[in-house]
């Protein structure tokens, strides 16, 4: 965070995406929502990854090789979303230090790495048991103790051989929230994230007032230098980044979208607010 910036209230669920770890993960991977990567539970049933694919398969469409590794707890993140279109891959099902232990020896040991996604599930395994609530020792404890393990990773980072000649940037964040029935619904506990970004690119004046889970995709898509192609059809946006060391983007038109219904009580009405990007040489029917 001291190179970098947090957010703690940046949205995993929108128009009623159930926050179960199956769309939370395919949003977080595929920079859309679930009304096109079609996951609406932990099934993957109607998963629709051929038109939607992950980022790992977005960035082979510009013809530059990537080397990526992925460390894994939760199995259907890497056969299921990424369908083994990682690089290398291991998978870690104990909740121990192993998963941190392997990527750390796999940063230190391997010069050709543009990537590595890891995902810890020690912390939604303690909610579950203990309930998600930051009065709950035992599952604050285990926060800390995935602290703990991150600074692990960043520690075998740092000690690269060609560290001081790399630039890296570093996304922390999860796939939904919780409370203390657990997660699935849309209180706002079980919707709302946290992001950190961190790294010698970042610059906290390009956020957003409000940051969702599918801006993830295309953040670090124009960290690694590649260009957006529209017809991705992503619907989240590159955030905090320098733009004096990223590739500007070509604007790409949409319709409103992302939105969100608020109640106001006192005048007995419902409020809609969205985005949209009306591009001039785009025609737009209504």
């Amino acid at each position: 965070i001291e190179n970098g910036f947090y957010i703690n209230d940046a949205l995993s669920s929108i128009n009623q995406q159930p926050t179960y770890s199956g769309p939370g993960w395919s949003s977080m991977i595929t920079g859309v929502w679930m009304d096109k990567h079609g996951v609406y539970d932990n099934s993957f049933n109607g998963s629709n990854y051929s038109e939607y694919p992950p980022f790992t398969s977005l960035l082979e469409t510009n013809e530059e090789e990537f080397h990526m590794a992925s460390f894994i707890m939760w199995s259907p993140i890497e056969f299921n979303i990424f369908n083994e279109s990682m690089g290398y891959n291991e998978l870690h099902p104990e909740y121990n230090e192993s998963i941190a232990i392997s990527a750390s020896d796999y940063l230190q040991n391997t010069p050709e790495i543009d990537l590595l996604f890891l995902a810890f599930d020690h912390v939604d395994h303690a909610g579950h048991t203990y309930g998600f609530g930051p009065q709950i020792t035992n599952y604050t404890n285990v926060i800390s103790e995935i602290d703990d393990y991150i600074g692990f990773v960043l520690n075998a980072l740092e000690n690269r051989p060609n560290y001081q000649n790399e630039d890296w940037l570093i996304i922390i964040t999860s796939d939904h929230g919780g409370n203390l029935s657990g997660h699935g619904g849309q209180t706002l506990e079980e919707r709302l994230i946290p992001i950190i970004l961190s790294g010698n690119s970042v610059n906290q004046l390009n956020v957003p007032d409000q940051l969702y889970i599918v801006d993830i995709v295309p953040t670090l898509i124009q960290f690694l230098g590649q260009n957006i192609d529209c017809n991705w059809e992503l619907e989240g946006n590159p955030f905090g980044l320098n733009s004096e060391n990223i590739v500007e983007q070509i604007e790409c038109p949409t319709c409103p979208s992302i939105i969100q219904p608020s109640i106001n009580y006192s005048e007995y009405k419902i409020e809609l607010s969205w985005q949209e990007n009306n591009v001039e040489e785009y025609q737009y029917l209504i």
